[in-house]
Order: C-alpha cells, then structure tokens, then sequence
C-alpha cells in the first residue's frame, strides 16, 4: 500500500509518494541526501545531513549555510542547470561538520521529472571523499 508523507509545511504541498519502508531506508542511507523542489529550495534532508552538520530542519533555507562560502554560488548554480536540464550533474564542494572544519563531498545530482517530463526538482546525494583531499586544512 502506498503512502504519502508531507516533507515540508506551511504553503507547500510537496510530497514523497512511496512505500514506508522506502521511505525509511532513504533518511537512513549513510550518506547526506537532500531534494529540491522546482526553485531549488530544499525540502527534503534526509538524517545524515543533520546528523552531519548539526543543522536543525526548522528552517530549509539555512541549510545551505553549511556549505564552504567558495563553494556557494557554484552550487547554487548547479542546481540551477540541474533543473534546467535533465542530466546528471557533479561537482566537488566542502560541507561544514557541526563543531569542525569543512570536508570535500563529491555532489551528484540529479533531475526529478513528474509523468509529463517536466523538471519539478532535483535529488542530489553528497559523498565524502577520500582522506587525501579531506585531510587538507581548510579555512
């Protein structure tokens, strides 16, 4: 049977339509997920991001505060490519651990297109990468 869960409040009315199951395997993944709706707000973090950063999910749009200031508008502009154009995007960034510096993560993302075909958000999955690059201090 599938269910509906409501992954952001007031005015919005975005959803995951799935199974529980999914659904909990998704906010256990051990790596940061976040998904985005059409203006590239996020929406969705999944338990990995905020165990990572420290960040509460009370306010979406302080999320992107933990990403390195230099690697800010890049990101943001991928996002912006990445609802533009259904392809697989990729970059490097830096996220901030809550209480420690900033690590690389390799970003991927990724369109989410509704029956139609039309670009109504993006699913982007954040991986750590190896300690050559993460050891490296950054400031």
């Amino acid at each position: 049977m599938k269910t509906q869960k409501k992954i952001f409040g007031g005015n919005k009315s975005e959803t995951i339509i799935g199974f529980p199951m999914l659904l909990n395997a998704i906010n256990n993944i051990p790596k940061i997920i976040f998904i985005m709706d059409a203006n590239g707000n996020i929406i969705y973090c999944n338990r990995s991001w905020y165990d990572y950063t420290g960040l509460s999910n009370n306010n979406k749009t302080a999320l992107f505060g933990a990403i390195h200031k230099s690697d800010y508008k890049k990101c943001r502009s991928l996002i912006r490519s990445s609802l533009a154009s259904p392809r697989l995007l990729e970059m490097h960034i830096r996220i901030k651990r809550k209480n420690e510096g900033y690590k690389f993560f390799s970003l991927s993302m990724a369109p989410m297109e509704n029956n139609d075909g039309k670009v109504n958000g993006s699913v982007a999955v954040a991986s750590p990468i190896g300690d050559e690059l993460s050891s490296k201090k950054i400031k």
